[in-house]
This record gives structure tokens, sequence and C-alpha cells, in this order.
């Protein structure tokens, strides 16, 4: 298959650049014919940024470049990942004018709420949710900021108007249950909403668990309950097991400065890709305390994957990925006592270590690339029909 990958990469490299380039590999060991097709937010800045947020709605030169690129190399299928800000989505309706097949994954839940996580101020936020125009995310400037929400409302807007993706996007994939629910409260059609996890490839193999510590990774934000832990082991006895932070973004200073005057927290800064898996294969246990539905984390695959098990708030997708007692532990939201009375019992403890072979073993049956792969070409297959079934 002739495959087309889109996607604008962020500026603060987050996940969904990881599953972007983890894709491409895949892709391409499994015998397709891969072309990326890139735009970065590094690419622009100052008074730049205006000019791009005029584009976001209808970028004519990327949907241009894109409608070449896919001609050219008479591509079956574009699969397109973000689109926000630089491509735009008429670069569905381009793909599909050249005659491919066009699939979009949805890493996150901005069809339906402009900040893409359905929470606002550390709280879950549906307030935009089924509207075809986001209000409440304009009042609150819920991205970024107002000046900032605006263009990318309207955008989300003029597309639910226009229907684009329900006219020219073939299949969506989702990365749980919970947001596929979540697309079809949104308005999107379920028959096209198709679930396919993340995962880790290579295959790191089994880690030990020797360092007896827990272990959160990610994005440093105010979402992902950062706080939660900090205030948690604020109260941990001093026999608790230490706590390590590994990520960066907004809030990484006052994070680094709350660890530092802390003696059973350590700040670890961003870690690099090829550390992660030896970071927490070490681990007696990864935490991931967020606030809000979250789409897939790519910390719990990566748990999984070397046999740590996880602890994760009882929320949104949260919820499907997590198999208590067997994989892990759910515990309540924003709730710092909740993890401090599950990491002082011994038996709760002595249940994570005893964890890791399961674990392992729901990364072996459902992570893999091989099993990824197999669900892709899957979903490829489904889009190619619905295209040649609808040429239009």
């Amino acid at each position: 298959m002739r495959i087309v990958v889109a996607h604008n990469q962020y500026r603060i490299r987050g996940g969904e650049d990881q599953v972007f380039e983890d894709e491409l590999r895949m892709l391409e060991a499994s015998g397709h014919e891969v072309v990326p097709f890139v735009r970065s937010n590094h690419d622009f800045s100052g008074l730049q940024t205006i000019r791009v947020a005029a584009g976001t709605a209808w970028n004519r030169a990327a949907a241009s470049d894109l409608e070449s690129v896919v001609r050219s190399f008479d591509a079956d299928l574009v699969h397109v990942h973000n689109w926000l800000p630089q491509l735009s989505p008429a670069v569905f309706p381009a793909a599909r004018r050249a005659g491919a097949a066009v699939v979009q994954t949805l890493h996150n839940y901005r069809y339906t709420c402009v900040a893409g996580t359905l929470s606002r101020d550390g709280d879950v936020c549906e307030a935009c949710v089924g509207h075809a125009v986001g209000w409440a995310g304009i009042k609150y400037g819920c991205y970024r900021n107002r000046a900032a929400t605006v263009p990318v409302t309207a955008t989300i807007a003029l597309h639910r108007g226009l229907r684009t993706l329900e006219r020219s996007v073939d299949a969506l994939i989702v990365l749980s249950e919970f947001a596929r629910g979540k697309m079809i409260e949104a308005g999107l059609p379920a028959e096209r909403l198709h679930r396919k996890p993340n995962f880790v490839d290579p295959d790191p193999g089994a880690r030990d668990g020797g360092d007896d510590t827990v272990l959160y990774l990610g994005r440093l934000v105010e979402d992902k309950g950062l706080w939660v832990l900090i205030d948690a082991w604020r109260s941990m006895p001093d026999s608790a097991p230490t706590l390590r932070i590994a990520g960066s973004g907004p809030i990484e200073d006052d994070i680094a400065a709350a660890a530092a005057s802390m003696p059973n927290v350590d700040y670890l800064g961003f870690v690099d890709h090829d550390r992660v898996a030896d970071l927490v294969g070490a681990s007696m246990t990864t935490i991931v305390p967020s606030l809000n539905f979250e789409g897939f984390p790519k910390a719990i695959v990566e748990s999984f994957a070397v046999g740590t098990p996880v602890i994760a708030s009882d929320i949104g997708s949260l919820t499907e990925l997590i198999d208590p007692g067997r994989t892990g532990y759910l515990v309540r939201p924003g709730d710092p006592s909740a993890i401090v009375d599950l990491l002082t019992d011994t038996e709760s403890v002595a249940g994570l270590h005893g964890m890791r072979g399961s674990a392992r073993s729901e990364y072996l049956a459902k992570y893999t690339r091989e099993r990824n792969a197999a669900r892709l070409e899957e979903i490829y297959e489904l889009a190619l029909r619905r295209r040649h079934e609808s040429p239009g």
C-alpha cells in the first residue's frame, strides 16, 4: 500500500509526535511504501503566529502541497494525525480530490473541545460537547488564551457546519472505547469510529523493578495531577517509596522547586526516549494521576511493556486501561489521601510487586507492533472500501 502520513509537530514534543514516528516505522517494517508530510510549530514565531492562525481554518497552501504529493506518489491512502494549526482541515478534501482514502487519528477531544482535553482549571469540563460552536471555550480562553482560542474555535465550528470529517474522512481512529463514546456524543458517525490503541516498539523486554520507586513520566501540566502527587508525598511516611518525576512542560520550574524541598521526591527533568525503558523497568510502579479523561497515555503501555504495573486515576479512558489487582490500581482522581493510603498499605505494595507478570502479559496480548500493525491495516482496508463505494 502507498501511504502519505501527515502530521503537524508540536512546539513542545508530546505523545502524538512519538506515535506519528512509531507508526511511520511500523508501516515501513510491514512492507508499505510511506511518505511523511510534516509541518512543525518550530517553523514560526512572533508575527508569523498571526499569519498561521489566520490559516488555521483553511490553509490553501498546505492543502495544495498535500494534493500534489498524493498525486505524484499515487497514494492509496492519506493518514492524518495532528492538523493544528498549519495543515488545517483543508487537507482532508484535498487528499480525497487526489483520489486517496483518508484516515484521521483523533488523539484528543479537540473536535468538540478547543483545548482537546475536556478539562478546565484542573476539572473535567464538557460544556462544549455536542454544541455547534464552543462558546464556553471562547469565554474561558481554553486554548492557550482567548486570542488564540477564537480562530481555533471558529475552525472547529466551520468544519462541523461543513461536515468536513463526515464528507472527506473515510475512517476515524480513536484510542479507547471511552473516547469513541465521547466522539459519538459529539456527533461523529459511530460506524466510522474505530478503536486502535498506542503501542511500544521495539519490545524492550521484561524488567525486574528493582529500584522500589514510584515514577511519574509525562508532560508537566496542571491537569496531569502533578500537584496531587506533591501533596501526597508531603504526607507520606519516611518508609514510603520515593517518587521520581520525569518530564518537561509549563510547570516544570515549580515542580522542580517543590521536589528540591522534599527528601522523598526526585525531579529528573526530561528523559531521552532511549532511557525510558530502563527507567520505567526499574520502578516498582508508574503513576498516572490525571485530573482529565486522557486519550491514551504512552506511559501506560511503556510500563506494561517492561512488566511495570500502573496506578492511575479512576477517570475516563484510564478506567478501561487498568485491570485493578492484575495490572495496577485505580484511585480517586484529585485525592492525595487515596495515593497515600494505597502506598502505605503493605498488602497493596506487595500486590504491585506480584503484578509484573500480568502487566507484561497485557503488553504482549494488546500492545505489540505486530498486533497494532494488523489492526491499523484492518482500518485502512475499511477506509479504502468506503472510498471506493463513495467516490465523490
